[in-house]
């Protein structure tokens, strides 16, 4: 796989960042707030990468956007403050990524999240000197595993699918980069598992954040 490429699309929740213990208590902690029960914390795993309101439309089962919308709003007061002791980068992201981008890589991220919570965490974790730019849910008609998130990229940036290679945890990942042509990495460190990961087509599989460089045909 190892090419000349110019841009490096990257998940955040899984791949740069370990937000599972935070998605979940404050997924659970707004089904609270809202009357319902808490659910088992692995289905919730199972459905992050997801947009935060298909994740409650397949928890509660309900097409209500109005509850769907509630939910999302509740969830998204909750997460900073709950974020703040709870989210860690995942062990060697900061220094690859520090490398990758003296190496003049750009970096971008591709995530479901929204654009005020995401650049708050990269700035708290004094990663978001490196990123070039971003699309968020809220830029998007057509989310994950779609993908118009990569083509917004590409058509951003001015680079090609060829030029590009997608990384992330998810499945959803894989076939967002493969879907716009790209290659693709996956992590075996988030939430879906190396089979899953190889199943929908990733092009390479890691088991640390600091296998990235050699991946790309960098030496670190």
């Amino acid at each position: 796989m190892k090419k000349d490429y110019k841009l490096i699309i990257l998940d955040f929740d899984g791949t740069i960042a370990d937000t599972n213990a935070c998605i979940i208590r404050t997924f659970n902690q707004t089904l609270q707030e809202m009357g319902y029960p808490t659910v088992d914390e692995q289905r919730i795993s199972n459905l992050i990468g997801l947009p935060l309101r298909q994740m409650y439309a397949d928890i509660l089962r309900t097409d209500d956007t109005e509850l769907i919308d509630r939910a999302f709003h509740i969830y998204r007061d909750l997460f900073m403050g709950i974020s703040t002791t709870t989210v860690t980068l995942f062990p060697h992201v900061a220094e690859t990524l520090r490398f990758i981008h003296g190496q003049g890589i750009r970096l971008a991220i591709a995530t479901s999240r929204g654009r005020d919570s995401l650049r708050a965490l990269l700035r708290t974790h004094g990663i978001d000197q490196y990123i070039a730019t971003d699309c968020c849910e809220e830029d998007v008609k057509h989310k994950k595993p779609e993908p118009e998130m990569v083509e917004r990229l590409l058509d951003e940036t001015g680079f090609t699918a060829e030029e590009t290679l997608v990384v992330g945890d998810t499945w959803y990942d894989i076939q967002m980069g493969c879907s716009a042509g790209c290659d693709t990495c996956g992590v075996t460190y988030g939430n879906h598992s190396r089979e899953l990961l190889s199943e929908h087509g990733a092009g390479a599989i890691i088991n640390d954040f600091a296998e990235l460089p050699a991946v790309i045909g960098l030496i670190h």
